[in-house]
């Protein structure tokens, strides 16, 4: 199994737009974060409270990044429907 431990997401609620409560923005968040989580062994995840990055994965690989980056859309477009 391949470890990502060399990698970190940052979910950034504050990007979402409006039409979001504080407390839907910290389950959303929590929920791609999770997801992300299980898809990604070892990826190091956590939730900033400010507007951030367009790439808000780090690590060695841009392919790998990319794919972090595609399943954290996939995962929000899920989450927000929960």
């Amino acid at each position: 199994m391949k470890k990502y431990s060399d990698y970190t997401y940052t979910e950034m609620p504050e990007n979402y737009g409006d039409g979001y409560s504080a407390a839907e923005r910290e389950g959303i968040a929590g929920r791609v974060c999770s997801a992300l989580e299980r898809q990604f062994p070892g990826l190091r995840t956590n939730v900033s409270s400010s507007m951030g990055a367009r790439t808000p994965t780090r690590g060695p690989d841009d392919s790998v990044i990319d794919d972090i980056n595609d399943a954290a859309g996939r995962a929000f477009a899920t989450a927000i429907n929960q």
